[in-house]
């Protein structure tokens, strides 16, 4: 059953639920984004996966690791003490899959 859910929405970003039962302990989020968008953490472990655009730039927003690249159908971890990151795409609409522990 489909149930995404738009929770957030601004100028270069859409945030939407991507539909996972409210008893499953993972929480996904599609991120659309044209602009610089920040990505509170909420004391989760970050799983993401670059699902539309051909590269994505992932920097931290306090240094405490170097800014890095994710392409297309790659996955990378952001572990939970980072607290908060920026998601830079370059030019292009990505669409971005995160999953988290709820």
């Amino acid at each position: 059953m489909n149930q995404q859910e738009t929770v957030k929405q601004g100028e270069g970003y859409e945030v939407e639920r991507t539909g996972l039962h409210n008893r499953e302990f993972i929480d996904t989020f599609r991120y659309t984004l044209t602009e610089a968008y920040t990505v509170e953490m909420k004391d989760t472990v970050h799983v993401m996966n670059l699902v539309d655009g051909s590269h994505v730039l992932i920097k931290s927003t306090d240094d405490s690791f170097e800014p890095f690249e994710i392409h297309y159908a790659e996955t990378a971890i952001v572990p939970a003490k980072v607290g908060s990151y920026v998601v830079e795409p370059e030019n292009e609409k990505i669409k971005l899959i995160v999953a988290s522990v709820r």
